[in-house]
């Protein structure tokens, strides 16, 4: 565990060599709760804090881009790309009021980062200028009818890159230019709010919470030549699932009481329980190849163990075990 000092609200990876990035902080206002996006080592079995970088407002997300040249935070209501010192290359302001942003990630090519800002504007912004390609505001969804969505994502490579744009009415397919021309739609009354979304070679996996009713539904869909279907549709009872991130065999999952839960990727079932990881609600995830991190507003990290690895060791115990217990009987069964 390492107390990283502030709320922590976004997780991504830093470089090649198991460092990541912790962003987070208790706003503008004058709380004593610093503001920051810290640079975290993670080891086998422990994290160590590397440097501090303090911002004058909250860090409610960061990302990478794949290349690891770039980095993009959510500062209050501005979108800021550092290069890999983090030194200022470019700044975008939003008009949003509410200062948590909700959505940031780099296109496959890293010439592209997509935001939806706090208040669900949908933003393509160039790399590295961040000068404007596309946006989409729910202003113009009374207009339109258009989606606006609460979270996406980018899907496919090289020329067949589009985009995911997902909430509680329909999942679309959209190219990533000016009006977001719709691919393919699926419509779904799960009535559920989508708080996270990944592309995973041709799947899409979709978290989302009903936070009226307490509920979470995870979806599971495949894109095949530009449609859309419905896989798999999982209502976990084990709680509100507050963040997620798919790993290579699995799929981790934090909960509303600080759990940590491991699925299986294909069928969505549950592989692993770790109970209380954290006081408060999980915020972010990040699959670190042996251990997953998780963040929390209870201003820590913590590192769960890896599911396939455990799981392999858990196995051959019991198989141990249970041989040691068959060679007693038979030991037993000869003595009398």
């Amino acid at each position: 565990m390492l107390r990283i000092g502030y709320p922590v609200y976004s997780l991504a990876t830093y470089d090649e060599d198991n460092t990541i990035l912790v962003a987070g902080g208790g706003g503008k206002a004058k709380t004593g709760v610093e503001n920051a996006i810290s640079v975290v080592k993670v080891l086998s079995n422990e994290l160590e804090l590397v440097k501090k970088h303090p911002f004058p407002d909250c860090v409610s997300m960061v990302a990478t881009s794949h290349d690891k040249k770039h980095i993009s935070a959510f500062v209050g209501p501005d979108v800021m790309l550092f290069d890999q010192d983090f030194k200022e290359i470019s700044k975008f302001s939003t008009p949003m009021a509410s200062m948590i942003g909700k959505c940031m990630a780099f296109s496959p090519n890293d010439d592209i980062l997509l935001i939806i800002d706090g208040d669900f504007t949908l933003y393509l912004l160039k790399v590295p200028t961040l000068e404007v390609i596309a946006s989409r505001s729910p202003d113009k969804n009374e207009e339109t009818m258009k989606i606006i969505p609460t979270r996406a994502c980018f899907h496919g490579n090289g020329e067949s890159i589009v985009l995911v744009l997902s909430n509680e009415k329909k999942t679309t397919l959209n190219k990533p230019i000016e009006g977001f021309p719709e691919i393919a739609s699926l419509k779904g009354s799960f009535g559920i709010e989508t708080k996270s979304i990944y592309s995973l070679g041709d799947s899409i996996i979709i978290n989302g919470i009903n936070t009226k009713l307490k509920q979470t539904a995870i979806l599971l869909m495949k894109e095949s030549k530009g449609t859309l279907m419905n896989t798999h549709v999982v209502k976990p009872t084990f709680g509100v699932v507050t963040s997620m991130v798919p790993t290579k065999k699995s799929i981790a999952t934090g909960t509303n009481e600080g759990d940590v839960y491991l699925l299986n990727k294909s069928s969505l079932g549950r592989m692993r329980v770790t109970k209380r990881v954290h006081g408060f609600p999980v915020t972010s995830m990040i699959d670190c190849g042996d251990v997953i991190v998780s963040g929390s507003l209870d201003a820590t990290i913590k590192i769960t163990p890896n599911k396939e690895k455990s799981f392999q060791i858990t196995l051959l115990i019991s198989i141990v075990i249970l041989a040691i217990a068959v060679l007693l009987q038979i030991i037993r069964f000869i003595n009398k």
